[in-house]
C-alpha cells in the first residue's frame, strides 16, 4: 500500500467539540499518528483553546473569529443543561435572555433562511487562510474534508489550489444536495447551487467516502461519473472506556432506560418514546423506571412540554456530557434506546457503541428503510418498533415485557465478532485504502 507521508484534514468539529463528527475524527487523526503518519488539522476555535495546539501526535490549528465562537459556545453552553428551560414557572427576564432571545429570532427568521452553504459559513473566511498557507508551506500528499460542515469542503478546495498536485478526498458524514429532511441551507434558494457545488468537489475529489449504502447509491445516480470513487466506510466503535470506582447512577433496582444523542426536529422526534414511557408508568406493573436523555434536545424541547410533571423524578434531561460520562451511562443502563432517523441517508454513530455494550437495545423507526433496523437485524437482544405516531397497546404491552424480562449476557464472541469491522484500526484501514487509490 502506497501510504500518505503527511495529511491536513479539515474538519469545523474536533476536540474538546462533543458531536459524533468530533469524536471519530479526533479518534483518527491520533491514530493516523501512532502510524507514523504525520497530520495537521484545520478546526474551528473554541473559547479558551489554544490557536496552536500538538495534542497526541496531531497538530490542531484552531480558527475563527473571537465574537462569532463566543457566541457559538455559549449556545453550547446553554445546550449542556437543557432540563432547566423546561421547568415549569421558569423565568429569566435579565438583558443577557432577552439577548439571546433576539440572536434566536434572528437565526430562526434571517440566518437560517440566506446562509450557504451552512450554518457554519463565516468560519470559511479564518479556516481557509490558515489551511491555504499550511498547504503552501507544507509537504502534504493528501487534504481530508470532513462534512458536515459543508464548509469544511471549500476549505479543503481552497488548500488543494495552494497545493495542486495533492490530492482530495471528502469524508460525507450527512448528504448535502440531497438531505430534504433536515436541510443545511434554503433549498428554495441554493437546490441548483448546493448540486452544482457537491458535483464539482466530487469531479476534482480523488475519492469520497459515506457511512452507509443508501447514501451510496444515491450519490452514484445523482453523479454517476464520480460513482467508482465513493467507498463506504462506517461509524467508528470508540474507545473510551468507563473509569472504574466511579458511577453515574445510584446503585439499586431501578431499570434505567437510556437515549444518547441529539433529537432533531422531523427527523428524529422522541414523542413515541415518551408516550410508551407514559403509558408504562400508568400501567404500573414495573415500579422504579426512569428514561434518561444524554445530548442536546434542544431541536424537540416542545415533545417535553406535556411531561413537565415527569421532570427531575422518572424523566431526566442531562445534557450534552463528555464520553467517559457517556461510557459509565451505556454501561450502567438496563436498556439502551435508539431513535432512527426519518430518512434513509442516516446512521447514527452511537449504533456501534450501543452495539457493542451487549445491553438490551430499544430501536424506534419511522420506516422499515431505516438505517439502523438494517444495521440492528441480527443484533441478539433488541426490539424494534415501528413508529406510527402513537404506540398502540400491543405495543405498549410489548415495551413493558421487553425492558422488564430477565437477561443473560450476549456473548463476547458474538460481540467481537459484530464490531470488528467498527473498530478503530479496521476504520483506518478503510481510509487508507481509498487513500492508495
Amino acid at each position: 500500500m502506497n501510504l500518505p507521508r503527511r495529511i491536513l484534514v479539515v474538519s469545523f468539529s474536533y476536540h474538546p467539540l462533543l458531536n459524533p463528527r468530533a469524536f471519530r475524527w479526533t479518534a483518527l487523526a491520533e491514530g493516523l499518528s501512532q502510524r507514523h503518519i504525520g497530520v495537521d488539522v484545520v478546526t474551528s476555535w473554541t473559547p479558551g483553546m489554544p490557536r496552536i495546539e500538538r495534542r497526541n501526535g496531531v497538530t490542531i490549528h484552531r480558527a475563527g473569529w473571537r465574537w462569532l465562537e463566543d457566541m457559538r459556545d455559549a449556545l453550547r453552553r446553554r445546550r449542556t443543561n437543557p432540563g432547566e428551560a423546561l421547568k415549569p414557572g421558569r423565568k429569566d427576564h435579565s438583558i443577557r435572555t432577552w439577548l439571546r432571545r433576539l440572536l434566536q429570532a434572528v437565526n430562526v427568521y434571517a440566518w437560517r433562511k440566506l446562509h450557504w452553504p451552512d450554518s457554519t459559513c463565516l468560519w470559511y473566511f479564518a479556516a481557509a487562510r490558515t489551511a491555504r498557507a499550511l498547504s503552501r508551506n507544507q509537504n502534504y500528499d493528501a487534504i481530508v474534508s470532513v462534512s458536515p460542515s459543508f464548509t469544511a469542503v471549500l476549505v479543503g478546495h481552497s488548500a488543494l489550489t495552494a497545493n495542486p498536485s495533492c490530492r482530495w478526498f471528502l469524508d460525507l458524514g450527512d448528504p448535502f444536495s440531497f438531505l430534504v429532511e433536515a436541510p443545511p441551507n434554503n433549498g428554495r434558494l441554493y437546490s441548483r447551487l448546493n448540486q452544482w457545488t457537491e458535483k464539482a468537489a466530487f469531479n476534482r475529489a480523488s475519492g469520497i467516502s459515506v457511512t452507509n449504502a443508501a447514501t451510496a447509491r444515491t450519490y452514484a445516480a445523482l453523479f454517476p461519473e464520480s460513482a467508482h470513487k465513493i467507498r463506504i466506510i462506517p461509524p467508528l466503535l470508540s474507545t473510551t472506556r468507563p473509569v472504574s470506582g466511579e458511577r453515574a447512577f445510584p446503585e439499586n433496582a431501578v431499570i434505567r432506560l437510556v437515549y444518547v444523542g441529539t433529537l432533531y426536529k422531523r427527523i428524529r422526534e422522541p414523542g413515541f418514546l415518551l408516550s410508551l414511557f407514559a403509558a408504562a408508568l400508568k400501567d404500573g406493573t414495573i415500579h422504579g423506571i426512569e428514561l434518561h436523555f444524554f445530548g442536546d434536545i434542544s431541536g424537540c424541547a416542545q415533545s417535553f412540554g406535556p411531561y413537565e410533571e415527569l421532570l427531575g423524578t422518572s424523566l431526566h434531561l442531562h445534557g450534552l456530557v463528555g464520553r467517559e460520562e457517556i461510557a459509565r451511562v451505556i454501561n450502567e443502563a438496563a436498556v439502551l434506546i435508539n431513535i432512527g432517523n426519518d430518512t434513509v441517508f442516516q446512521l447514527p454513530s452511537k449504533v456501534v457503541e450501543y452495539a457493542s455494550s451487549g445491553k438490551p437495545i430499544l430501536n424506534i423507526v419511522r420506516s422499515n428503510q431505516d438505517s439502523s433496523a438494517a444495521f440492528f437485524a441480527t443484533y441478539p437482544d433488541r426490539l424494534n418498533f415501528l413508529d406510527c405516531g402513537e404506540p398502540t397497546p400491543e405495543q405498549c404491552k410489548s415495551f413493558i415485557d421487553f425492558i422488564s424480562r430477565p437477561r443473560h449476557a450476549v456473548p463476547e464472541s458474538v460481540l467481537h465478532a459484530w464490531i470488528a469491522p467498527y473498530t478503530l484500526p479496521n476504520v483506518i484501514d478503510d481510509y487508507l485504502n481509498m487513500m492508495d487509490l
